[in-house]
């Protein structure tokens, strides 16, 4: 199943195939699992892997950061500031690239889900 048709979807294969040296078609179209990314280390401890996604899943969201892609108005409401949205994106993002398993497109679900893109209402 391919990753969703989103202008999300189409900035962060584009952040990883420029970082990873892959073809950003090639993976929305597949939607490879976690597992077989090129930043996921197979052999490191669980502990290792989970430092190593938070320190990738960090430089992927200040790069949404950098190119002005503002957090979704629903996740400020609440008292919640800026800064706590986005610790909140890093540890739900790292969550989703953790699973070995699931499918890549799980990381452009939440950073629709915690990022508001042109192509939403």
């Amino acid at each position: 199943m391919p990753w969703p048709d989103t202008v999300a979807a189409k900035i962060v294969s584009r952040y990883i195939a420029v970082r990873y040296d892959l073809d950003a078609i090639t993976l929305r179209r597949f939607d490879p699992p976690m597992g077989s990314m090129p930043f996921f280390n197979n052999s490191a401890t669980g502990e290792i892997r989970r430092g190593e996604l938070i320190l990738v899943a960090g430089s992927m969201l200040k790069s949404l950061e950098e190119m002005g892609i503002p957090l979704e108005g629903k996740k400020l409401e609440g008292g919640k500031g800026a800064d706590d949205v986005k610790a909140g994106a890093l540890e739900e993002l790292a969550d989703a690239m953790n699973v070995e398993n699931a499918n890549s497109s799980k990381m452009v679900a939440v950073i629709d889900d915690y990022y508001k893109f042109r192509d939403e209402v």
